[in-house]
């Protein structure tokens, strides 16, 4: 019996075989056994099976949501695909907007999970997050079920989830398992090394786009950090030029963030064209700005040197 789902009456029987000369059964008689159902999870609980790509668009729906995927959920200190940052006691419940805004609306479950990701996270406060330096963590927020029996047993949370991104050769879809806790990993700047972003060299300003590859493949550079302004700033371009150094130092944990040399790093930035619906002649577009590092000497990184700590460089 499956103890997972107690709470469900069993009824146990055992059929005695037919007596020679008699198709009939017999059925002996038997006992109900009832177990007590799992309680609903709770903050800090890990994600413990991968999430697919459908799981995590979830909340873009643009329709009522009523039906969110259950998954393995439980204490633990080991690895996990994700972790709950926040449980909706009623969130089942939830009737959407009549235009099927659910994101307009502050009371949905997709604007609760994402306000209490950002409070889990560490996420600096809005004010604070212009021009400023935030690590470029592959991170996605997603909504969890109680599941069928669950639910026709009276259960109606919604649990909010933190989950990494897969940018795994072997995983390229979905979410990916990681080591160590995500709660204030913004704030703490340690975080898990399964979400670095890694390329095949630092974004360049005259393509206007990022290339990211799987850190698992060997490549050039890692971007560490990400910073936008709303126009072009001499100013802040400077400034985040010269914090990009301790950046990559706090994220990597090395002391020398260059490691005697065999890394350089740099910030990179890009110009985004205007927004097409803006009809203002003079409008200009957002800056994006990057921190990275990139091997020296034609050497290539074979590994993420996120959280890379005391560990050998991933270098050859």
């Amino acid at each position: 019996m499956d103890r997972r789902w107690g709470g469900v009456l069993v009824l146990v029987v055992a059929i005695v075989a037919a007596l020679a000369g008699n198709a009939r059964t017999k059925l002996v008689a038997g006992h109900g056994l009832t177990e007590q159902l799992p309680d609903p999870p709770a903050v800090g609980d890990c994600v413990l099976e991968a999430l697919s790509e459908s799981v995590l668009n979830a909340f873009d729906r643009t329709v009522e949501i009523r039906d969110f995927p259950s998954a393995r959920i439980s204490p633990c200190t080991g690895s996990r695909y994700g972790e709950v940052v926040a449980v909706l006691d009623t969130g089942l419940d939830y009737t959407a907007p009549s235009d099927g805004d659910v994101w307009g609306d502050p009371k949905s479950p997709a604007n609760r999970c994402s306000s209490a990701v950002e409070l889990y996270l560490g996420v600096p406060a809005a004010d604070d997050r212009s021009s400023r330096w935030s690590p470029t963590a592959s991170v996605a927020v997603a909504g969890l079920g109680p599941g069928p029996v669950l639910t026709d047993a009276g259960q109606r949370w919604v649990a909010c989830v933190v989950v990494s991104l897969a940018e795994s050769a072997n995983d390229p879809r979905g979410t990916q398992r990681f080591t160590g806790t995500l709660q204030d990993a913004l704030a703490t700047l340690r975080l898990p090394p399964q979400l670095a972003q890694c390329a095949p060299s630092l974004p360049d300003p005259t393509l206007g786009s990022v290339s990211m590859i799987p850190c698992d493949r060997p490549h050039s550079a890692e971007l560490l950090g990400f910073a936008w302004s709303d126009r072009p700033d001499n100013a802040t371009k400077s400034r985040l030029a010269h914090e990009c150094p301790e950046l990559v130092g706090k994220l990597t944990g090395l002391a020398d963030p260059t490691a005697h040399g065999r890394l350089r790093v740099r910030a990179t930035s890009m110009q985004l064209p205007p927004d097409a619906s803006d009809t203002d002649p003079d409008a200009v577009g957002p800056v994006y700005y990057y921190c990275g590092v990139e091997a020296t000497s034609g050497l290539l990184l074979t590994g993420p040197m996120l959280g890379l700590d005391n560990g050998p460089l991933p270098i050859g």
